[in-house]
């Protein structure tokens, strides 16, 4: 059986990124990728090794952290009455 490769727009569409996004995983070393050699060359992914990258890498869409909640005087360690009186 022979190697299936798709090509960078077939990935990215694939995984639902831009190409300038695949690229930049690439880059970082979250995803594998076959470099046909030379300026201008092609840039190929199999699809298994991307798919299980991704999955050892736990990547995901970066997500923006909810805002940090107020600290309250219970979560401090603090009585409602001393924080009164400070």
């Amino acid at each position: 059986m022979s190697t299936v490769y798709d090509t960078a727009a077939e990935t990215a569409r694939r995984l639902r990124i831009s190409r300038s996004r695949l690229y930049d995983l690439v880059r970082e070393g979250r995803i594998p990728a076959i470099h046909t050699g030379g300026k201008g060359s092609r840039v190929l992914f199999v699809p298994e090794a991307v798919d299980a990258a991704l999955s050892r890498s736990a990547y995901t869409a970066e997500v923006p952290a909810p805002p940090a909640a107020p600290a309250t005087s219970e979560a401090l360690g603090v009585s409602p009455e001393a924080a009164e009186t400070e």
